[in-house]
């Protein structure tokens, strides 16, 4: 099927959507009814915070916190998946999994939890990829999606937000700056038209798998990384 056919275009954004239902599951479950499933989390340098690597962006600890997340995620989604089509996949999961393998290395010793190391990730990989390829009209829209982010570029420094982890942020940061580095002769020009479905078909070629993941920090009684 043609990478530019409607029914592959309407397919590609289950990914995201389910992404969303998963985390407003284990969010409301988290909120409403165990809040101890916050050890789900990464924590770092320890066996069982392994399993956060995959768990963190699903899980939040406040509404606020939930409600923050999805609305900054909703539109970043929207631009990569609809820009990036034919790799979108892959910074999908490189936004995932790379935040929490660098949190599990490098972070506090607390619990990890949220989707910030995703956003991060797919922000930094936005504003990268455009700067590297002096896409003027793509950098606008970068830079004006960005910018509706309170925290992206000062967020990535320790004691930078109070309640806030700032090593899942800059594990996000790092992750997009790779992502856009792998895919910096992407072109979307492809993706933005509408080609006949034999000349749709990509013939580049993707080795590259990346990981990726997110959290922010908010202290209790056992300390927990919210992100």
């Amino acid at each position: 099927m043609s990478k530019n056919n409607p029914l592959y275009l309407k397919s590609l954004y289950w990914l995201p959507v389910c992404f969303l239902l998963a985390s407003t599951v284990l969010s409301s479950y988290c909120l409403l009814v165990d809040p101890g499933i916050v050890f789900l989390g990464v924590k770092p340098l320890s066996e069982d915070g392994l399993q956060g690597i995959f768990f963190m962006p699903l899980i939040h600890g406040s509404w606020q916190h939930f409600i923050s997340n999805v609305c900054s995620l909703l539109p970043l989604f929207l631009f990569v998946f609809y820009f990036f089509r034919r790799v979108a996949q892959i910074i999908f999961w490189g936004s995932w999994f790379i935040p929490g393998i660098f949190v599990w290395f490098v972070g506090r010793d607390s619990y990890h939890i949220g989707a910030s190391g995703m956003i991060f990730s797919f922000a930094y990989f936005s504003l990268i990829w455009a700067i590297l390829n002096r896409n003027i009209n793509y950098a606008s829209i970068a830079l004006v999606v960005i910018l509706l982010f309170n925290g992206i570029f000062i967020g990535i420094f320790p004691g930078s937000q109070a309640g806030v982890s700032w090593e899942g942020h800059l594990g996000g940061a790092i992750s997009g700056f790779m992502l856009a580095l792998v895919f910096k002769n992407y072109d979307i020009a492809r993706d933005s038209s509408t080609l006949p479905e034999e000349k749709a078909d990509s013939n580049v070629s993707v080795t590259a798998e990346g990981i990726d993941i997110v959290y922010d920090f908010t202290p209790s009684k056992k300390k927990e990384e919210n992100q």
